[in-house]
């Protein structure tokens, strides 16, 4: 009787630690085929042109600017966007390597958020636009606070780089972007303004 009854724990345990390794395993394969879904092939034949669209529209929303698009350019924005809602769902349901996904997808997604998402598409009521802002707050409350901050940092000064090309920016607004800014990497260095 023993016997049966250690037969049955054993067998129970060996099932466990098979489940556990080959849910580990399928988190790690996912995590990398996202990986590369993102650099390479398609994704990534798409994220040129997007950033080039949504550059162009930089300061409107998405229902500003979508019925002037052709049919390849829309394409394109949503491949990107798709993806982006694509990891967000895997790390939502943890599908991923969650300690994974910051370094491998943070500061490209951050940079993308803050120079078009959080104008574009954060203020509409898309599934999509929540999705995204989601994401933003994951990588907020997931990512090393100092990398993070580091990858607003760099995203802002980009967005108030392109936006004075463009002429979007008054003088005034630049200013007071810039103080801002400034502030943002005193506080960065521990001095409080």
């Amino acid at each position: 009787m023993m016997e049966a009854l250690f037969g049955l724990l054993g067998t129970l345990l060996g099932a466990v630690i098979s489940w556990f390794v080959s849910d580990r395993h399928a988190k790690m394969q996912t995590t990398f085929d996202l990986h590369r879904e993102f650099y390479f092939g398609d994704l990534l034949e798409s994220r040129r042109p997007a950033d080039k669209i949504f550059a162009k529209y930089l300061d409107e929303t998405y229902d500003q600017f979508s019925s002037s698009l052709e049919p390849e350019q829309y394409t394109h924005i949503w491949n990107t966007i798709n993806f982006y809602q694509r990891l967000w769902v895997a790390v939502e349901h943890k599908q991923v390597v969650i300690k994974l996904v910051p370094d491998l997808f943070g500061e490209v997604f951050i940079r993308w958020y803050i120079l078009y998402f959080e104008k574009m598409f954060v203020p509409l009521t898309l599934t999509s636009s929540k999705r995204l802002k989601k994401l933003r707050n994951w990588f907020e409350t997931n990512s090393e606070q100092d990398t993070f901050k580091e990858w607003v940092r760099l995203a802002r000064k980009e967005r108030q780089d392109m936006m004075e090309r463009m002429g979007l920016l008054s003088v005034n607004e630049a200013v007071v972007l810039s103080q801002r800014q400034s502030n943002t990497e005193l506080e960065r260095k521990g001095i409080s303004t």
